[in-house]
Protein backbone atom coordinates (compact mmCIF):
# COMPACT_ATOMS: atom_id res chain seq x y z
CA UNK A 1 0.00 0.00 0.00
CA UNK A 2 1.57 3.55 -1.05
CA UNK A 3 0.61 5.74 1.41
CA UNK A 4 0.11 9.50 -0.05
CA UNK A 5 1.41 12.66 2.42
CA UNK A 6 -1.50 14.53 3.82
CA UNK A 7 -3.08 17.39 2.44
CA UNK A 8 -3.03 18.53 -0.68
CA UNK A 9 -1.08 17.63 -3.69
CA UNK A 10 0.24 20.04 -5.82
CA UNK A 11 -0.44 18.56 -8.81
CA UNK A 12 -3.67 17.93 -7.62
CA UNK A 13 -4.24 21.97 -7.89
CA UNK A 14 -1.32 23.04 -10.69
CA UNK A 15 -0.57 19.64 -12.58
CA UNK A 16 2.74 19.13 -10.98
CA UNK A 17 3.72 16.61 -7.84
CA UNK A 18 4.78 18.98 -5.64
CA UNK A 19 3.54 18.96 -1.85
CA UNK A 20 1.69 21.57 -0.53
CA UNK A 21 2.42 22.74 3.02
CA UNK A 22 -0.87 24.14 3.69
CA UNK A 23 -3.59 24.16 1.04
CA UNK A 24 -3.70 26.60 -1.28
CA UNK A 25 -0.30 27.94 -0.87
CA UNK A 26 2.94 25.76 -2.09
CA UNK A 27 5.23 25.19 -0.16
CA UNK A 28 8.86 26.66 0.84
CA UNK A 29 11.73 26.31 -1.57
CA UNK A 30 15.17 26.66 0.20
CA UNK A 31 16.94 29.03 -0.68
CA UNK A 32 19.75 28.42 -3.46
CA UNK A 33 23.40 28.38 -2.17
CA UNK A 34 25.91 31.27 -2.65
CA UNK A 35 27.56 31.12 -5.65
CA UNK A 36 30.82 29.61 -5.17
CA UNK A 37 29.40 27.41 -2.56
CA UNK A 38 31.16 28.72 0.59
CA UNK A 39 34.03 27.98 -0.79
CA UNK A 40 37.37 30.04 -1.14
CA UNK A 41 38.34 32.73 0.89
CA UNK A 42 36.82 33.96 4.38
CA UNK A 43 35.64 37.36 4.33
CA UNK A 44 37.92 39.50 6.77
CA UNK A 45 36.73 42.08 8.42
CA UNK A 46 39.90 44.05 9.26
CA UNK A 47 40.29 47.40 8.05
CA UNK A 48 43.65 46.44 6.53
CA UNK A 49 42.49 43.70 4.29
CA UNK A 50 39.82 46.06 2.17
CA UNK A 51 41.45 47.88 -0.56
CA UNK A 52 42.15 51.86 -0.25
CA UNK A 53 40.72 54.51 -2.59
CA UNK A 54 43.32 55.80 -4.83
CA UNK A 55 45.18 58.65 -3.42
CA UNK A 56 44.97 61.90 -5.60
CA UNK A 57 47.99 62.66 -7.87
CA UNK A 58 49.56 65.05 -9.28
CA UNK A 59 50.52 68.80 -7.86
CA UNK A 60 48.06 70.03 -5.25
CA UNK A 61 46.18 73.31 -5.66
CA UNK A 62 47.87 76.38 -5.12
CA UNK A 63 47.00 78.55 -2.44
CA UNK A 64 45.97 81.97 -4.58
CA UNK A 65 45.53 84.32 -1.48
CA UNK A 66 47.62 84.62 1.62
CA UNK A 67 44.59 85.68 3.71
CA UNK A 68 41.09 86.08 3.27
CA UNK A 69 41.73 90.22 3.08
CA UNK A 70 43.75 89.03 0.09
CA UNK A 71 41.18 86.94 -1.53
CA UNK A 72 38.59 90.12 -0.61
CA UNK A 73 40.71 92.66 -2.53
CA UNK A 74 41.06 90.17 -5.54
CA UNK A 75 37.40 89.79 -6.29
CA UNK A 76 36.75 93.55 -5.42
CA UNK A 77 39.06 94.15 -8.50
CA UNK A 78 36.94 91.42 -10.43
CA UNK A 79 34.15 93.29 -8.90
CA UNK A 80 35.11 96.78 -10.38
CA UNK A 81 35.77 95.45 -14.01
CA UNK A 82 32.49 93.44 -14.09
CA UNK A 83 30.57 96.59 -13.71
CA UNK A 84 29.43 97.30 -17.45
CA UNK A 85 27.06 100.38 -17.20
CA UNK A 86 25.48 98.43 -14.26
CA UNK A 87 26.03 95.68 -11.39
CA UNK A 88 27.02 92.31 -12.30
CA UNK A 89 24.66 89.89 -11.32
CA UNK A 90 25.98 86.82 -8.88
CA UNK A 91 26.10 84.59 -11.96
CA UNK A 92 28.25 86.65 -14.42
CA UNK A 93 29.93 87.96 -10.78
CA UNK A 94 31.32 84.24 -10.47
CA UNK A 95 31.66 83.33 -13.83
CA UNK A 96 34.41 86.46 -13.98
CA UNK A 97 35.85 84.85 -10.70
CA UNK A 98 36.17 81.42 -12.12
CA UNK A 99 38.00 83.16 -15.61
CA UNK A 100 40.42 85.00 -13.36
CA UNK A 101 41.46 82.51 -10.86
CA UNK A 102 39.38 79.34 -11.96
CA UNK A 103 37.45 79.22 -8.46
CA UNK A 104 34.05 78.66 -8.19
CA UNK A 105 31.40 79.39 -5.46
CA UNK A 106 27.82 78.67 -4.42
CA UNK A 107 25.37 81.05 -5.08
CA UNK A 108 25.00 82.30 -1.80
CA UNK A 109 28.49 83.11 -1.56
CA UNK A 110 28.23 85.05 -5.00
CA UNK A 111 25.31 86.50 -3.80
CA UNK A 112 26.81 87.72 -0.64
CA UNK A 113 30.10 88.66 -2.35
CA UNK A 114 28.06 91.11 -5.10
CA UNK A 115 25.97 92.58 -1.82
CA UNK A 116 29.06 93.36 0.03
CA UNK A 117 30.80 95.00 -2.90
CA UNK A 118 27.97 97.01 -4.33
CA UNK A 119 27.67 98.72 -0.95
CA UNK A 120 31.41 99.51 -0.99
CA UNK A 121 31.25 100.51 -4.22
CA UNK A 122 28.56 102.67 -3.46
CA UNK A 123 30.48 104.04 -0.59
CA UNK A 124 33.54 104.52 -2.72
CA UNK A 125 31.60 106.43 -5.13
CA UNK A 126 29.92 108.84 -2.34
CA UNK A 127 33.49 109.15 -0.90
CA UNK A 128 34.88 110.46 -4.57
CA UNK A 129 31.43 112.67 -5.04
CA UNK A 130 31.94 114.63 -1.26
CA UNK A 131 35.63 115.25 -2.14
Amino acid sequence: MVRRPVGRRHSDVLGGDRQLSHPGRPAQRPHPPARGGGRGRPVSRSPGDHPRPPRRTGPRPLRLFASERDREEAYYQVFERSIDGGLPSPFAFGSDIEATYGTTHTETELKRYVERFANRYDAELAEDHIT
